[in-house]
């Protein structure tokens, strides 16, 4: 298997598409350099956090005005986006996207694990995109297709996202089917069912499968 701390190590920092601006057990926030390079809602990410890579999946995604003291709703312009462009050439120097993601597992001394780090990323830790092959190596671990992670999503979660959270599993299994053939994502699928079945979460396994189902 590849060496994937230190593939992302060797990185450029400029290949990060940001970094993190606060951090708990459960999840963490971070900036995105380049409003273009914005990862997608339910995509997953990498945070280079010292000796380990933290993964997060992407839960929320937010714009702002970049200056605390903007107008706390931007006034109307009446144009299109390519307008915009052309008319404010500076208009993306003046925005900031800001993500929050899940932890959903991490790299460590060789080895993937679908469970949550002793440590969290520190302030300032780099972000990356993974590689189509990096996704398929943290799902394929010891020649077993796992998602054993769904759980740590969802406990991730406030009240109000857990109450739609067949929402983000819909985008979710769209995204994460792009990396994995039908028969490889059935498998996949299976393992989701039985970490929700093990984790008392019985409940969401339908959502699943209807989703699944119908891809």
């Amino acid at each position: 298997m590849i060496d994937w701390l230190s593939k992302i190590k060797e990185l450029d920092v400029e290949a990060s598409i940001g970094e993190i601006i606060s951090s708990s057990n459960l999840s963490f926030k971070f900036q995105v350099y380049n409003l273009e390079k914005s990862p997608e809602y339910s995509s997953i990410v990498i945070v280079f956090a010292g000796k380990i890579l933290i993964n997060g999946v992407v839960t929320n995604i937010q714009m702002n005005p970049k200056d605390a003291l903007a107008q706390e709703i931007p006034s109307p312009l009446k144009r299109t986006r390519e307008q915009i462009e052309k008319d404010y050439a500076d208009i993306k120097d003046k925005l900031i996207i800001t993500c929050e993601a899940a932890i959903i597992g991490y790299y460590e001394n060789g080895r993937f694990y679908q469970k949550r780090p002793r440590h969290i990323p520190w302030i300032h830790d780099l972000v990356f995109q993974p590689s189509y092959q990096y996704i398929r190596d943290f799902h394929i671990i010891n020649n077993h297709y796992k998602l054993s992670y769904l759980p740590l999503i969802y406990d991730s979660l406030s009240r109000e996202e857990k109450a739609s959270f067949g929402f983000f599993v819909d985008t979710f299994i769209g995204y994460i089917s792009q990396f994995f053939e039908r028969e490889e994502m059935d498998k996949i699928i299976k393992d989701a069912q039985e970490s929700l079945i093990l984790n008392g979460l019985d409940f969401l396994i339908e959502k699943l499968n209807e989703i699944y189902i119908n891809l």
